[in-house]
């Protein structure tokens, strides 16, 4: 391997790192709002799953929402 495409692995690595990161942050913060804040619980719909459920539901749909921080291109 070249030294650009050892390079560009680390890149994608940390990327890839930091997005996790990023997710379980706002996954953790999810889980907080599910369990302590009840200001509008009369217009949400009853909870079916426990808030650390919804809480990796929300991991997993924030890293696809934040895919685009890697390029397709690497």
């Amino acid at each position: 391997m070249s030294h650009l495409e050892t390079q560009i692995n680390k890149l994608v690595i940390s990327i890839v790192v930091f997005q996790s990161v990023i997710c379980s942050v706002i996954a953790g913060l999810h889980m907080v709002w599910m369990t302590y804040d009840n200001t509008f619980d009369d217009i949400h719909v009853e909870l079916t799953y426990s808030p650390e459920v919804y809480s990796v539901i929300s991991f997993f749909t924030y890293f696809l929402l934040l895919n685009t921080l890697l390029p397709i291109s690497l």
